[in-house]
């Protein structure tokens, strides 16, 4: 197995001391290098393939140049997206990640809040669930991380965070679908999507109560297209029929779809079918889908900028941007269209 090279290999190439070749691959401040010796170092790092060692480096710096991201469920196609844009923004910054996926819920808090204590990381963005951002803070008071928080509304305290206010796109969803003719639309969520803190519950009842619509809510235990399908699938099998869904997300939008086309319905002719996130596999479904559109790309940029300026030292007031949602209306909804 071949040796790890050395900074002593890296100064006996260059023909310089090993203390001068360490202040410039370790970038430390504070010592007048010149360009010149600055380039020769890096030649001779480069020519022997030096990579530094992450943990001598934490050691003696106290910063591992790794940023901790956290999202709820790696299963959704929304946290992925997330996280891969954000995982693409931190790493082309010269940083490097680690991920966490802790929700919906932790099974035990005793657990979460040891690991967080654990967690090797300068600074952490999260998308997560309350419960999760409490024990963190709570574990957090004596390292003091820089942290941001992603969720669908602002918190309610001093903390730097990056929200994307969905209640603008979910009225506009049910609404659309009202407008376009809908009369009996159910809303299909998970378990935990439904109730008075749900903004998408929430748009929908108020909607359809304002159109003097009647309301129907189908559940499901977890949060996947299969379970949609299942779920859809039953009510329909069972004989009842809607002519509108304001799905929880695009992934049970899809699932829906399917289930109608299992029972010889299709959408848009016979259903209109609104999705929510507005994620690009709306693009390639059949037919093409409606669906709310929350700017991830733009959130995870500013949720990245928020927490470099605390890397860099700020100790500015709260960082905090709310984003909105918008209807992009698409094929599913174009209901009595036989495409």
């Amino acid at each position: 197995m071949a040796q790890r090279i050395r900074i002593a290999d890296v100064a006996k190439r260059a023909g310089m001391s090993a203390s001068t070749v360490s202040y410039v691959l370790n970038e430390r401040e504070g010592v007048a290098i010149s360009a010149e010796t600055r380039a020769r170092v890096l030649a001779a790092a480069n020519e022997l393939g030096y990579v530094a060692n992450p943990v001598a480096r934490a050691l003696r710096t106290g910063r591992t140049n790794t940023v901790g991201l956290s999202v709820a469920e790696l299963t959704q196609p929304f946290s992925v997206v997330l996280l891969t844009h954000l995982a693409n923004i931190v790493e082309e910054s010269g940083w490097s990640t680690m991920l966490r996926q802790c929700g919906p819920e932790p099974v035990s808090l005793v657990g979460l809040r040891d690991s967080l204590a654990m967690w090797p990381v300068d600074g952490v963005i999260a998308q997560t669930t309350p419960v999760w951002v409490q024990t963190f803070r709570a574990v957090n008071e004596a390292r003091r991380l820089p942290f941001v928080r992603l969720d669908s509304q602002p918190p309610n305290d001093s903390g730097d965070y990056v929200s994307y206010e969905l209640t603008p796109g979910a009225v506009a969803a049910c609404r659309h679908l009202v407008e376009v003719g809908c009369r009996r639309i159910a809303f299909v969520a998970p378990d935990y999507g439904i109730g008075p803190e749900c903004r998408r519950q929430g748009a929908y009842l108020s909607v359809l109560a304002e159109a003097g619509l009647p309301t129907a809510t189908i559940a499901t235990e977890v949060n996947t297209c299969g379970a949609a399908f299942d779920a859809v699938r039953q009510r329909l099998a069972g004989g009842e029929r809607y002519d509108g869904f304001a799905c929880y997300n695009d992934d049970f939008a899809i699932g829906v779809i399917r289930a109608l086309a299992d029972v010889g319905l299709r959408v848009p002719r016979d259903a209109a079918v609104v999705g929510f996130d507005g994620l690009g596999l709306g693009d390639y479904t059949a037919p093409r889908l409606s669906s709310v559109r929350i700017p991830i790309e733009e959130v995870a940029t500013t949720a990245w900028n928020f927490l470099r300026a605390r890397l860099d030292g700020s100790d500015a007031p709260q960082q905090g941007r709310t984003f909105g949602s918008e209807l992009v209306v698409r094929e599913s909804t174009r209901l009595g269209a036989d495409l």
